[in-house]
């Protein structure tokens, strides 16, 4: 059986439950909905975020304080978009 990317859960408030997954050189962003997770359309280069966030991201420190401000960003950007 073979797996995909693995997948970090992280929370950013009541009901702010999201899933990211490392594709490569992109950020993979969903939301758990349930048992259920509904992924983004787009994927973030991770050239787009600062080296400090990259740094995180690649240490697998997905509850640090940069990469959660970086993912409300994204968020931010995703809504206004309609993403």
């Amino acid at each position: 059986m073979t797996t995909g990317p693995e997948l970090h859960d992280i929370n950013l408030g009541p009901r702010e439950d999201y899933v990211l997954q490392l594709t490569g050189d992109e950020l993979r962003v969903g939301q758990r909905r349930g048992d259920d997770i509904v992924w983004y359309d787009e994927q973030v280069p991770l050239s787009d975020f600062s080296n400090d966030v990259r740094s995180e991201i690649s240490a697998a420190h997905f509850d640090s304080a940069h990469v959660q401000m970086a993912l409300r960003g994204v968020l931010q950007a995703f809504s206004g978009r309609g993403g």
